[in-house]
Protein backbone atom coordinates (compact mmCIF):
# COMPACT_ATOMS: atom_id res chain seq x y z
CA UNK A 1 0.00 0.00 0.00
CA UNK A 2 2.73 2.49 0.95
CA UNK A 3 4.66 1.80 -2.25
CA UNK A 4 1.65 2.82 -4.36
CA UNK A 5 1.15 6.21 -2.69
CA UNK A 6 3.78 8.01 -4.78
CA UNK A 7 5.30 9.80 -1.77
CA UNK A 8 8.99 10.00 -0.99
CA UNK A 9 9.73 7.23 1.53
CA UNK A 10 12.17 7.02 4.42
CA UNK A 11 12.72 4.08 6.78
CA UNK A 12 14.23 4.78 10.19
CA UNK A 13 15.21 2.02 12.62
CA UNK A 14 15.85 2.47 16.33
CA UNK A 15 18.71 0.20 17.38
CA UNK A 16 20.20 0.44 20.85
CA UNK A 17 20.74 4.13 21.52
CA UNK A 18 20.87 5.33 17.92
CA UNK A 19 18.74 5.70 14.81
CA UNK A 20 19.72 4.17 11.49
CA UNK A 21 18.56 5.64 8.19
CA UNK A 22 17.64 9.05 9.63
CA UNK A 23 18.62 11.70 7.05
CA UNK A 24 19.76 15.20 8.05
CA UNK A 25 17.06 16.64 5.76
CA UNK A 26 14.01 15.46 3.88
CA UNK A 27 12.84 16.66 0.46
CA UNK A 28 10.04 19.19 0.22
CA UNK A 29 6.60 17.67 -0.05
CA UNK A 30 5.00 14.67 1.57
CA UNK A 31 7.24 11.93 2.91
CA UNK A 32 6.03 8.60 4.24
CA UNK A 33 8.12 7.75 7.29
CA UNK A 34 8.34 4.17 8.53
CA UNK A 35 9.73 3.95 12.07
CA UNK A 36 10.66 0.52 13.42
CA UNK A 37 12.05 -0.45 16.79
CA UNK A 38 14.75 -3.08 16.40
CA UNK A 39 16.09 -2.63 19.93
CA UNK A 40 15.21 -4.02 23.33
CA UNK A 41 13.87 -0.71 24.73
CA UNK A 42 10.99 1.49 23.62
CA UNK A 43 12.01 4.38 21.36
CA UNK A 44 10.28 7.48 20.05
CA UNK A 45 11.08 10.05 17.43
CA UNK A 46 10.03 13.65 16.91
CA UNK A 47 10.13 15.59 13.67
CA UNK A 48 9.99 19.36 13.32
CA UNK A 49 9.98 21.68 10.36
CA UNK A 50 12.55 24.45 10.30
CA UNK A 51 11.82 27.32 7.91
CA UNK A 52 14.24 27.89 5.05
CA UNK A 53 17.40 29.57 6.31
CA UNK A 54 16.44 28.92 9.92
CA UNK A 55 19.01 27.43 12.24
CA UNK A 56 18.26 26.17 15.73
CA UNK A 57 20.78 25.23 18.38
CA UNK A 58 20.49 21.79 19.94
CA UNK A 59 19.04 23.38 23.08
CA UNK A 60 16.37 25.24 21.08
CA UNK A 61 15.43 22.06 19.21
CA UNK A 62 15.09 20.08 22.44
CA UNK A 63 13.07 22.83 24.11
CA UNK A 64 10.60 22.97 21.24
CA UNK A 65 10.08 19.20 21.31
CA UNK A 66 9.60 19.15 25.09
CA UNK A 67 7.26 22.17 24.98
CA UNK A 68 5.12 20.50 22.34
CA UNK A 69 4.53 17.70 24.82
Amino acid sequence: MLGACGFSQTRVAAVGHEYEGLPATLPAGTTALTFVNEGEEQHMIGLVRVNDGGLLSRTERCHRVISAG
